[in-house]
């Protein structure tokens, strides 16, 4: 059974802790987005995000989306629907937090 808690105060999410998954939901409770954190295992197009090291991942994603969005703290491909989390983006030999795979128009929605 997964524990519900409203994250952000805003977002219905439910949390599979022995997966490592959140399922985030609108206020239809249709799923917006799925996050993934250990001991998840992600793939993508054949690939693996998670748990891989972060330089791997970004260089895949900047092969994938030329409008991919950096800062301090991850990235978001809203080409792609994928984005990722970390505490520190110059650990690139280390996984990162947590992966989010999302629905066109997600952050737009939270922002």
């Amino acid at each position: 059974m997964p524990d519900e808690f409203e994250r952000g105060g805003t977002e219905l999410t439910d949390y599979f802790q022995v997966a490592g998954v959140f399922v985030i939901y609108d206020e239809n409770r249709s799923c917006v987005a799925v996050e993934f954190t250990s001991p998840a295992v992600v793939s993508w197009q054949g690939k693996r995000l998670f748990p891989a090291p972060l330089g791997e991942v970004l260089n895949l994603m900047r092969k994938q989306d030329e409008e991919l969005e950096e800062d301090e703290s991850g990235f978001t491909s809203h080409k792609n629907g994928v984005g990722c989390y970390t505490e520190d983006i110059e650990a690139l030999k280390e996984p990162a937090e947590t992966i989010i795979c999302f629905r066109a128009g997600y952050y737009d929605e939270v922002a």
